[in-house]
């Protein structure tokens, strides 16, 4: 591909993978597949100007791929997850600065969140082991209400779409030391692939990328 395109460290794993179980030959077909494709939706995605309705066009796209092939996997029937659950909701994750123009036109237009939260998160600088190491109160997604569901949920990012969990939902609760969990997920190749197609390493944590996104939006 003539231009060099991001590629998460799922997708990365996933295509380890792969040449450890197929022929030379397969494995090249395979990777130059999946390069047609994450070349495909990168392009598409760049017809579209950076802002909400990018987000939201990606946003249908994933969500498409997972409904018409998530039931195609044996491990669709072991999704444990569900609304309330929440565990994953205590992630850093990464979004677009397209995913955070949405985010914040949502709070522009009456999604409450707690802003001196938002700036405490903002302004964190550890690893993720040292996020995980937090109380449950503070690094809890702030886009999560009182009953732990998603305030934004129609509209949630593309990391939060992409993962489902297979293992016993109590799982998710057992935190160890490090902040490690032994959480079985079920990840959709042809998802991870848009997700890779339409990110990039310039992503930032929700709380960074919305306090700096909304701050811009306030100056301008």
């Amino acid at each position: 591909m003539e231009q060099k395109i991001y590629v998460s460290k799922a997708l990365g794993e996933f295509i380890r993978n792969l040449q450890k179980s197929q022929t030379p030959q397969q494995f090249q077909k395979l990777v130059t597949a999946i390069q047609n494709q994450l070349y495909h939706v990168h392009q598409s995605a760049q017809k579209i100007p950076v802002g909400k309705e990018r987000a939201k066009e990606a946003n249908k796209l994933m969500q498409k791929v997972i409904n018409e092939q998530a039931p195609m996997f044996p491990a669709y029937e072991q999704i444990s997850c569900k609304a309330g659950c929440s565990a994953c909701c205590h992630q850093q994750i990464d979004i677009t600065e397209s995913e955070a123009i949405l985010l914040a036109s949502l709070i522009e237009n009456g999604v409450k969140i707690d802003f001196k939260k938002l700036e405490e998160q903002a302004a964190f600088n550890g690893d993720e082991d040292d996020w995980w190491r937090l109380p449950k109160e503070k690094n809890a997604c702030i886009f999560l209400d009182e009953n732990k569901n998603c305030k934004v949920y129609e509209n949630r990012p593309l990391a939060c779409r992409k993962y489902f969990v297979v293992s016993p939902p109590e799982v998710c609760g057992q935190v160890s030391m490090t902040g490690r969990v032994s959480v079985k997920v079920f990840a959709i190749p042809d998802a991870e692939v848009i997700y890779s197609a339409l990110g990039s390493t310039k992503d930032l944590p929700i709380p960074k990328a919305l306090s700096k996104k909304l701050k811009d939006r306030r100056k301008n």
